[in-house]
Formats: structure tokens, C-alpha cells, sequence
């Protein structure tokens, strides 16, 4: 890609990457979307990609507090892994930090 050697395995557990994957299929990120909706007091089990966007859609009409809770937590978890993601593969930073109080935090303070 734009002669750029970018390794093919997604960094949290050396699965191919892909954004079913990145997103939803792996275990640890499945944990993080869990916990993510348990602290905003939803229950949903993540899905596979499709199911999970036609989901979030479908949640996200309202304009309750609820709902926009669900869109902030839900932006908020995508751009935090990408972000880590990022900071990873390009700036060779292995960050031990926790993800979720990262998202916590920005849905706290933006909120």
C-alpha cells in the first residue's frame, strides 16, 4: 500500500485484519464492546458487523438521552481502538493503558 510495509495481523491478537474482525471478532475487543454497553446500561450481545451497524442505526433514530449516550459510547469505542490501533503500527508505541477508562473519560468530559 503507497510502498508501505504494514503488517497484515491485527495487533491485539495476531488474527488477519479485517473490519468484522477489528471491530467485533476479536475476543478482546468483544470484551471492550461488552463492557462499553454495561456501562451505559444496554444489553446487547455484539453481532457480526452488519448487524451491529443496522443495530446502532436503528438505536441511534431517537433523540433521547439513551440513544445519544449509545452513539457517543459507540464513536467514542471505534476511535479509541483505531487511535491505539494507529499509535501501534505506525509509531512502533506500545502503550500499556486501558482502553475502556479511555472511553469512559472522553464520554464523561464531552458529554
Amino acid at each position: 500500500m503507497y510502498g508501505m510495509d504494514v503488517d497484515n495481523s491485527f495487533y491485539f491478537c495476531d488474527h488477519e485484519e479485517n473490519i468484522q474482525h477489528l471491530f467485533f471478532g476479536c475476543d478482546t475487543l468483544k470484551l471492550i464492546w461488552k463492557n462499553m454497553l454495561a456501562w451505559i446500561q444496554v444489553r446487547h450481545e455484539p453481532a457480526e458487523w452488519d448487524e451491529k451497524l443496522n443495530w446502532l442505526c436503528r438505536k441511534g433514530k431517537s433523540s433521547s438521552w439513551k440513544s445519544m449516550l449509545l452513539k457517543l459510547a459507540a464513536t467514542e469505542t471505534v476511535y479509541n481502538v483505531w487511535k491505539h490501533r494507529n499509535e501501534t503500527i505506525f509509531q512502533k508505541e506500545v502503550k500499556d493503558r486501558n482502553i475502556e477508562n479511555d472511553i469512559i473519560e472522553n464520554i464523561v468530559y464531552r458529554g
